[in-house]
Order: structure tokens, then sequence, then C-alpha cells
């Protein structure tokens, strides 16, 4: 027969990014998180005593108000100018224009804290940059494949390789991920964000 073939079905992409001049760009980037307000993750999810808790200090709660010193579009606005470069990555990467940041929110997880299985929704690109990240004591996010193990039923899941602070993960928004417990002191904070784009017309 010629038309044999074996071939993977299903592809979903994701961009690792480290940042250049991270070391610049990195306090301004912190710079924005101290002006956000925190909601404590005890304030939405009470866990067992001596259990770790499934949540994390975020700002994501207070994101489209006005309990933070700058505003959510401001934010937005400046965050984009700040990360121009690695924007301009996925542009080119994914052969998309860049629109706006829908949404954007700090999160910290402290010791035992970690971040239960969610997605971003579909039809946009979400990010994780890792302003505090110690690669000896933290794990990455865990990112769950969409279906079931052929052979074993069980579900899989991808790790990303090479994250360390200053590392940018660029993924479609409805992909299942999670994040493992801190089992250390040392914070693990990150910035979130989700981007709209529109796909560049093919010639």
């Amino acid at each position: 027969m010629t038309n044999n073939y074996l071939t993977n079905m299903f592809q979903c992409p994701i961009l690792h990014v480290s940042v250049p001049n991270w070391e610049e760009k990195k306090p301004k980037l912190l710079e924005l998180c101290e002006l956000q307000e925190f909601s404590p993750a005890e304030n939405y999810i009470k866990g067992a005593k001596g259990s770790p808790n499934n949540s994390v200090d975020t700002t994501f709660f207070y994101a489209n108000d006005n309990h933070s010193k700058k505003s959510d579009l401001l934010l937005k606005t400046e965050i984009a100018s700040i990360l121009k470069e690695e924007l301009e990555a996925v542009e080119d990467t994914f052969e998309v224009n860049f629109k706006n940041i829908d949404l954007a929110w700090f999160q910290t997880e402290k010791e035992n804290m970690f971040h239960g299985i969610h997605n971003h929704g579909y039809g946009a690109f979400s990010v994780v940059c890792y302003l505090e990240y110690n690669r000896q004591l933290h794990t990455p996010v865990h990112f769950l494949c969409p279906y079931n193990n052929l052979f074993t039923g069980e579900v899989d899941y991808f790790i990303p390789q090479h994250v360390d602070e200053g590392s940018m993960l660029f993924f479609p928004s409805s992909i299942n991920h999670f994040t493992t417990p801190n089992k250390s002191q040392v914070e693990r904070k990150v910035l979130s964000f989700n981007i709209d784009f529109d796909w560049r017309p093919r010639n």
C-alpha cells in the first residue's frame, strides 16, 4: 500500500523565552507588583490544619476593581511596554498579531501553597513569567494532556524544562495546568496574564 504513514494527530505548542535584560526588567515588574493588593489564600480557602492550602496569595480577584494603586488598564499597558520584545517573539513564532493584554495578575506561593488544576478559558494565549524563582527549591507549572494515555489510560502531564527566574512560558489558555506545593520557605512569585491576538492572514 502506498498510503501508509505514521504521524501525530494533535499538537499543542508551548514557547519558553528567557527574558533578555532581566536584571533591568525584574525590578520594574516587581514595582508594579508592589502597587497591587493581594488577596491572601486564607480569605477564600480554609485548608485542614497541617495540610497545604490549595491556593495562592494573588491579585487576581482585585484585577478589575479599585483596590490597587495602579489601575488594571495602566498595569496591562506597562507590562506590555516592559515585555515588548517577548510579545514580539510570540508574534513571530506563532504568526499572530498581538492585540492587547486581556487580564494580568501576580501571585505568590509561600511554603506548602500550590495552585490546583485550572485553565484560563479558550481563544487566547496565557503567560507565566517567573519573577522570583529558585530552580533548586521550586518547580514550574505542570500541564495536563487533554486526553488520556493511549496505552495506560493514565493522565499524562508535561513539565517545561530550563525554567528559571526570568523565564516566560506562552501556552494556549485552554490547557489545564497546576503547580505542586512549594516545599521551601522561599516564596515563588510569578506574573500571569492572558493575551488576545489576531491570526495573520495566510498568503
